[in-house]
């Protein structure tokens, strides 16, 4: 017994003083999250721009993801819209980053629930634009959620009715 508990002291030992960047980066990371929860979202934003400008790390996903939720909280909040007005784009942009840079699939799981909200935001957006005849806008829309999931069906039907019906619409200009 006691030489298994001195061989997990050990153990433990070497991984704390392991001197893993990763391991790091992922304490950096979690410290934006942290910030975001706590609603310091400006402070948030320019920590992982620092960490989307650095070549280290400019093709990590999670500050993307990150700065995503930031920016998305930052849309919902009016007394910030006049600092940020493109904000709602912003997390919009950086989550299609993520997803791009991460080409495995292994941060996007861990955020299914930020990422599933930002896709019911924009796909009310899309169906807004939709049944307000604003076919180009709805279609755009439907790109931005095909972007962050491309298996998204749901965006995938919008986005095609969206473009017919602008098809017909502007073939009926013409003729």
């Amino acid at each position: 017994m006691k030489y298994i508990s001195t061989i997990i002291l050990l153990l433990t030992l070497t991984w704390s003083f392991n001197p893993n960047k990763v391991e790091a980066q992922d304490d950096d990371y979690q410290e934006i999250l942290f910030m975001i929860i706590d609603g310091d979202l400006e402070k948030a934003v320019s920590k992982t721009e620092k960490y989307m400008n650095k070549s280290k790390t400019k093709r990590d996903p999670v500050p993307y993801i990150y700065s995503s939720m930031a920016y998305y909280e930052i849309s919902k909040r009016d007394e910030m819209a006049e600092d940020y007005p493109r904000a709602y784009r912003d997390a919009i942009k950086n989550a299609y980053k993520a997803r791009r840079y991460d080409r495995e699939n292994e941060y996007f799981p861990n955020h299914m629930d930020y990422i599933n909200e930002l896709k019911a935001s924009i796909m009310k957006e899309a169906r807004y634009h939709f049944e307000s005849e604003n076919w180009r806008k709805s279609t755009t829309y439907a790109k931005y959620i095909l972007r962050i999931d491309p298996g998204d069906l749901s965006a995938l039907l919008l986005k095609g009715v969206a473009e017919v019906r602008a098809l017909c619409e502007c073939h009926r200009r013409i003729v």
